[in-house]
């Protein structure tokens, strides 16, 4: 998001409207699109559907006052699943590489925050899993895969189960 929102002309409409510019805004992919239908992106929003449609109305309309003049200052256009913000590549180019960064950082520290268990499970396996068990410990508690070495130096695997002679002769 940047400060010139609050100098452009979206400002100056109804808190509505300026809700779902912001809502818009937010979940436009890297393709610009907003995948909604009108009732989800109200939804969203926390707008009804007609305040709602007021605003979509608005933003595909002409605006003489836009600081845009690209498209004429229309702001959005309808397409298949929703809307493409027309002017969003704009917006997007315009981060550098340090709010890039920062944005970044923002973003992951708040996905870190909301999924505690994945951080967990990278940063402190044992706490989670246990410590890993050490080839005595499984040999001990005759864990499967771990063949327990029998007299002669073969394992119990290897051996035969019927006692029989197992040099191979008749």
């Amino acid at each position: 998001m940047f400060a010139s929102l609050l100098t452009s002309t979206i400002w100056l409409e109804t808190p509505a409207t300026k809700v779902v510019w912001v809502t818009i805004l937010l979940m436009k992919g890297r393709n610009q699109v907003v995948e909604a239908s009108l009732p989800g992106l109200a939804r969203m929003a926390g707008v009804t559907q007609r305040e709602c449609e007021e605003a979509i109305k608005k933003f595909k309309e002409p605006d003489k006052y836009s600081r845009t003049k690209e498209h004429g200052g229309r702001r959005l256009t309808e397409v298949d699943g929703g809307w493409l913000v027309l002017n969003g590549e704009k917006y997007r180019d315009a981060l550098g590489v340090d709010e890039r960064r920062e944005y970044n950082r923002q973003a992951q520290a708040r996905y870190r925050e909301a999924h505690p268990e994945k951080r967990a499970r990278k940063k402190y396996p044992q706490a989670i899993f246990g410590a890993p068990k050490t080839l005595e410990e499984k040999l001990a508690t005759n864990e499967p895969g771990c063949a327990q070495a029998a007299p002669g130096g073969t394992t119990e695997e290897q051996g035969d189960d019927d006692g029989g002679d197992k040099s191979g002769a008749t």
